[in-house]
């Protein structure tokens, strides 16, 4: 949801993989489509709101990691999309995006199309400005025994997990507002099933990132996998999944 009532979903058509958007401005109850954000055979979309303005990243088909944003005004005032090329991105998937209180923008992902049980990169790219503005170079966030391709008994044979970094700015007033914070996966080695859920968080918009915080607290080797991740608004507590 955005601050004005508009609720937003996006996911990928059954044919040729277009993003398609979907907007709610009666909480749900119906929907209207936007026109596809993307080219054929897009993959992995994640939405995202901010001040006066909504933003989509996907991996397009040239395996490049791609945001669109366009501008909100109201309540079912949704403006036109504008691409955006994320830099250093290719060979980049399974990315996430966020949007600050100022209207910045960061998209994080990991370069795991072809590596295969790991290790991996997580990384982010900063547009600072957001509608208008620009993305500069990736910075590392992280590395992650994860790769796009970590087999788990959990988790079919023909399909196994990523690290699936989430990234999420604290939006409240409180103390800690514009901190970025960022969620994934990672194990003691690439082969391990032992797989738990870490958390980072960047006070400077991704430039730097603190040391890992555990999230999962089991001791032993179960796998953990697929987290998301959310801050309140109002309060700025950080709740993951």
């Amino acid at each position: 949801w955005d601050s004005y009532g508009n609720l937003y979903v996006t996911f990928l058509t059954p044919r040729f993989s277009y993003v398609q958007m979907l907007v709610s401005t009666d909480g749900g109850a119906t929907f209207a489509a936007l026109p596809p954000l993307s080219g054929r055979f897009a993959d992995r979309p994640s939405v995202a709101v901010g001040p006066n303005s909504v933003w989509v990243c996907y991996t397009d088909a040239t395996a490049h990691v791609v945001a669109t944003g366009a501008a909100v005004t109201g309540l079912g005032q949704v403006g036109t999309f504008s691409s955006y090329a994320i830099p250093d991105s290719f060979d980049g998937d399974f990315g996430n995006i966020a949007v600050g209180p100022s209207g910045e923008v960061l998209v994080t992902y990991q370069y795991g199309l072809t590596s295969g049980a790991g290790p991996d990169t997580i990384v982010t790219n900063l547009n600072p400005t957001g509608i208008g503005g620009t993305f500069g170079a990736a910075i590392t966030a992280t590395a992650t025994q994860i790769g796009g391709g970590h087999y788990l008994p959990a988790q079919s044979n023909n399909e196994g997990i990523d690290a699936e970094a989430n990234v999420v700015f604290d939006q409240s007033h409180g103390p800690h507002r514009g901190r970025a914070y960022l969620v994934y996966t990672d194990a003691p080695d690439p082969t391990s099933t032992a797989t738990s859920i870490y958390l980072r968080y960047s006070d400077d918009r991704g430039a730097t990132w603190s040391n890992p915080i555990q999230v999962t607290d089991d001791p032993g080797t179960n796998s953990k996998f697929l987290p998301s991740l959310s801050v309140d608004p109002i309060t700025g507590a950080v709740g993951v999944a």
